[in-house]
């Protein structure tokens, strides 16, 4: 035999072998199985087989194929897998079947002697043309940066939602949907805090509700302000000021401070009051008094002789 054939014999009889070693090739997933409880796909492989000849045809389905997530024992990054999605698949060494059948860790002696078969195939997420990479701006609903750390959800779409861990040190959580935070004891400690709520908020405390500022506390309200307490509700300030009308319903109890209850209590404005008065002590008035229309400092009585009587004095 000529050396030119034999090389060319031996070079076709390595390319025949190599056509049954899989090392890595990138698929679609055609299926995706138990709802990826048990992360697993079927695949087909994109590039088809081309025969000597030229003629080229799909390579076969790849069945029971195990996705890989950023994941351990303990902790995972998993998101959803769709059909129609690429993955790169690898191909082992040995034989998966007695790893994907076992329910512990451990050593194992293969059973069958193939190498970087097809039915070994493990998948991994992520793999995408360039014109449908996901790390395209133009495929975000909300401003992107490729310079950000991202976690994305429902990329495009009306309920895209996103964490973002930004390249100037920045943290953003956006969302058009509703926001849920569960955790047992809370802190939050920042220089400044503004929340921005286009419709209500709602603060309901268990038991007690806290509340300390080292400065001022402001609240404007634009339309009504409700304060609902089903037990007491205490206010311990050096002033409190109220501008406009200042509604009560039910009682109420006035008690000076300085101890004992000697301090005092002033209402610079006039005082109505649509109902009985009961004091309980005396009252001192620097001006007038008048009940029922008669001066208590004017006011004057009929005399026994039938004149009137000069005013109190």
């Amino acid at each position: 035999m000529k050396e030119g054939n034999y090389e060319a014999s031996l070079e076709a009889f390595f390319n025949y072998k190599l056509s049954s070693v899989y090392t890595a090739i990138n698929c679609e997933v055609i299926a995706v199985r138990t709802e990826l409880n048990d992360q697993r796909v079927d695949v087909l492989p994109l590039p088809k087989a081309v025969k000597p000849d030229g003629e080229s045809k799909d390579r076969p389905v790849i069945t029971n194929v195990p996705l890989m997530f950023p994941s351990s024992a303990k902790a995972a990054l998993t998101f959803p897998i769709d059909v129609g999605d690429t993955v790169l698949c690898v191909f082992s060494q040995r034989s998966l079947d007695q790893f994907k059948a076992s329910a512990t860790n451990g050593t194992y002696a293969p059973k069958d002697k193939r190498k970087f078969s097809m039915r070994d195939a493990i998948a991994i997420p992520g793999l995408f043309a360039f014109d449908k990479a996901i790390n395209n701006p133009s495929k975000h609903k909300w401003p992107h940066s490729t310079r950000d750390l991202v976690i994305v959800n429902n990329l495009g779409s009306d309920i895209e939602n996103e964490v973002r861990l930004k390249s100037n040190g920045d943290i953003s959580v956006k969302t058009d949907q509703d926001f849920y935070a569960t955790f047992n004891d809370g802190l939050i400690e920042c220089n400044n805090l503004t929340v921005n709520a286009q419709g209500n908020i709602n603060v309901f405390a268990g038991v007690n509700l806290n509340m300390e500022s080292g400065g001022n506390t402001s609240l404007t309200v634009g339309s009504n302000y409700n304060v609902d307490v089903t037990g007491t509700t205490t206010v311990n300030a050096p002033t409190t000021n109220w501008t406009g009308i200042f509604n009560l319903n039910g009682t109420l109890g006035m008690t000076g401070g300085g101890g004992g209850g000697s301090g005092t209590a002033t209402i610079d404005a006039p005082l109505i009051v649509n109902d009985t008065i009961t004091l309980n002590s005396s009252m001192t008035a620097s001006g007038d008094v008048t009940a029922a229309g008669v001066s208590v400092s004017g006011h004057t009585h009929t005399g026994d002789s039938g004149g009137t009587t000069s005013p109190p004095n």
